[in-house]
Order: C-alpha cells, then structure tokens, then sequence
C-alpha cells in the first residue's frame, strides 16, 4: 500500500462511496495481515529469547566442569609450573580414589 490511492471525483459529495470503501477494506487487509505477521515475529523473538537463555545455562555448566579439571601440562610450562600442576594433579587423584 505504499503507492499513492487517487479516487474519482463524484458529480456531488466528494468522492465516489465504492471506491473509497473499497480502499479501506484493502487497508484492513493489509493491517490484519502486518498484525499476524508482527504476533508470528513475536513468538520467534521469546523462542529465540528461551534458546539464549538455554545456551548460556549450558556455557556456564561447561565453564564449571572446566574449572573442576585437573591441570594440563604442557611444553611451555617452566619447572615451576610443572609442579605445581603435577601436585594439583596428584590432589585430585587422591580425592577421586576416597
């Protein structure tokens, strides 16, 4: 309905009646059919709201299960490093066997 809507001049009164209802009835066309369109839009916005929530319940779960792992040890870590993560290692071994 973006284009311009003329109407054709009646003799008296205005405008020809049919035309004009005819435009308003193509106008509430158009208005119902935006409406179901913008109701369909909605429900994919809370379903979509639902999936992010979801999905950051699931990011903070991994985050702990991470946090609960023993450290890895790699070819960077200096000596130091090395054994302060082979003795954490050697904690969570001894708290997995009670």
């Amino acid at each position: 309905m973006s284009e311009e809507q003329s109407f054709r001049k009646a003799a008296v009164g205005g405008f020809h009646r049919k035309d004009v209802i005819d435009y308003i009835e193509q106008l509430l066309i158009a208005q119902a059919d935006c409406q179901k369109k913008l109701a369909e839009k909605d429900e994919q916005i809370t379903a979509l709201k639902a999936q992010v929530a979801e999905l950051k319940q699931r990011i903070a779960d991994m985050e702990s299960e991470r946090e609960a792992l023993p450290p890895v040890i790699t070819g960077e870590d200096g000596p130091e490093d090395v054994l302060k993560k082979v003795d954490q290692l050697l904690k969570c071994y001894l708290s997995a066997e009670e």
